[in-house]
């Protein structure tokens, strides 16, 4: 969520994530009073009955206490992957004042462990550092290490992701939001923002033709590969409603 948006001090949730040609795409917007499990259980109903049922496949957060509690209950066939930056951060301020002087030396560590890409080395070398450091009996410490399935390279790449590894998508999306909102902003006027970033937001969509769009990180990978990408993209994107009316279809 982004904050200090309206003068009642509520909490603006984003649903961001990536189209098939790496466009910024936003799926909704919810204000809550605060951001408590109850809260997030609440806005991610409201999201699940606007995709008809659907879950998402993979759920990229900071990995707010609340929001973890919230996917598990409300998302529970999801993937939720933990944002790395905000994850190195959160490692930062709660065991950089207990490792002392060695933080350097554990941070590098870790850092690598993350992009790790065998399962098995991946486990061995966090028991090892935790070990090193003192930290087998540490909350948080053991916390991480039971949560390496949300954020270690060796275990992503059996959920389709996009390869997104930050939130930096919904961060540049907040910033957005910031240029136009602040503290004195009615509910309305964040209503009359957000409604137009949508708009303009389709408009630049309608303008581009996919399949011209350059895709993203394609520079680095081999052609089959940015085909295969493609397809999977779109097959988990794109959802099909049919009208009960005249019995149409529509793709989003």
């Amino acid at each position: 969520a982004t904050y200090r948006t309206n003068r009642y001090r509520m909490p603006l949730v984003t649903f961001v994530g990536e189209d098939e040609s790496g466009r910024r795409l936003c799926f909704c917007y919810a204000l809550t009073i605060d951001e408590t499990e109850k809260s997030y259980v609440w806005v991610f109903e409201r999201f699940r009955d606007c995709c008809c049922g659907m879950e998402p496949t993979v759920i990229l957060t900071d990995g707010h206490k609340g929001m973890r509690a919230a996917i598990v209950k409300t998302f529970p066939r999801s993937k939720h992957h933990r944002c790395l930056w905000h994850l190195e951060r959160n490692v930062a301020q709660n065991l950089s004042a207990i490792i002392g002087d060695h933080f350097d030396a554990f941070d590098k560590e870790f850092t690598s462990i993350a992009a790790e890409g065998v399962v098995s080395h991946a486990m061995d070398r966090m028991d090892s550092l935790l070990i090193s450091n003192g930290l087998e009996t540490n909350k948080y410490a053991s916390d991480l290490k039971a949560s390496m399935s949300q954020w270690c390279e060796a275990f992503l790449p059996l959920d389709f992701c996009g390869r997104l590894r930050t939130t930096s998508t919904n961060e540049s999306h907040h910033s957005l939001l910031k240029r136009r909102l602040n503290s004195s902003k009615t509910l309305c006027d964040v209503f009359d923002v957000t409604m137009k970033l949508k708009i303009k937001e389709s408009e630049v969509r309608s303008r581009s033709v996919t399949t011209d769009f350059p895709f993203l990180h394609e520079q680095h990978l081999s052609p089959l590969c940015v085909k295969l990408m493609r397809k999977e993209m779109k097959k988990t994107y794109t959802l099909h409603i049919e009208d009960p009316c005249d019995g149409d279809s529509v793709s989003v």
